[in-house]
């Protein structure tokens, strides 16, 4: 299980990257920022889904001609 604290640390950066950039730039250019990186993350996870559900089924392919 992951940690809430690990979590928070490891997305600190980024968070003060998108506070800086809304800072600077606007609202308007962070809610972009942000809404790319929730695309890249939805197809990340999809992709990640995918490849483990395959993955997972061959693997119990190959056990059941054993």
């Amino acid at each position: 299980m992951i940690e809430e604290k690990i979590i928070q640390d490891k997305f600190k950066p980024l968070n003060e990257k998108i506070n800086e950039i809304n800072t600077i730039y606007g609202d308007n250019l962070a809610k972009e920022l942000i809404d790319r990186i929730n695309l890249t993350l939805n197809q990340f996870f999809n992709d990640f889904e995918k490849i483990s559900s395959d993955s997972f089924n061959m693997y119990w392919e190959r056990i059941g001609k054993i």
